[in-house]
């Protein structure tokens, strides 16, 4: 846990928006600080990722369609522009608050009221980081803060060959 001070209102409130970064191999969730605040390690369980859409149809080219197809992932956070530019070649990109332990499919299905549907493939641009020691999101082994865990040696199996000899 660190405190840090932001001086500029207007980049304290942009850090704060954004909420979640990454620096190399760390992720860091920003919040504002508050007496009652708790200082102990947060468990990584949500992050916003990129996700991309491609061959997003002309119908669902708009913020509800963007909506209903990041809702498919997880819970829609806004789009790369500002403004929605126009169709152009059915690819758009999400932030969308993930599970980040849950498996994700790499195509969503998306149902109209009359039981069209259409497929869109999917792709996460970069989770957090995931330690190979403890297991938890937002570290590497090389700065996990559980002790170190070794995995007992596998012991090699005898040849059949070897035991027909001996």
């Amino acid at each position: 846990v660190f405190l840090i001070l932001i001086p500029n209102l207007e980049t304290r409130n942009w850090v704060l928006d954004v909420g979640f970064w990454h620096s190399g191999n760390c992720s860091i969730t920003v919040t504002p600080w508050e007496s009652h605040s708790s200082i102990r390690k947060m468990k990584l369980v949500h992050a916003p990722v990129w996700v991309l859409f491609r061959r997003v149809p002309r119908e669902l080219w708009s913020e509800v369609g963007f909506s209903t197809i990041a809702s498919a992932v997880g819970i829609p956070v806004h789009t790369e522009f500002p403004n929605i530019k126009p169709y152009s070649n059915g690819v758009v990109k999400l932030r969308v608050v993930i599970e980040l332990a849950k498996k994700r499919a790499n195509t969503v299905r998306i149902t109209d009221k009359l039981g069209n549907s259409v497929l869109i493939p999917t792709e996460i641009q970069k989770l957090p980081p995931r330690c190979g020691n403890c297991r938890e999101f937002g570290h590497l082994h090389m700065r996990c803060p559980a002790p170190f865990v070794p995995l007992a040696p596998l012991k090699p199996k005898p040849s059949p060959a070897l035991e027909r000899v001996n």
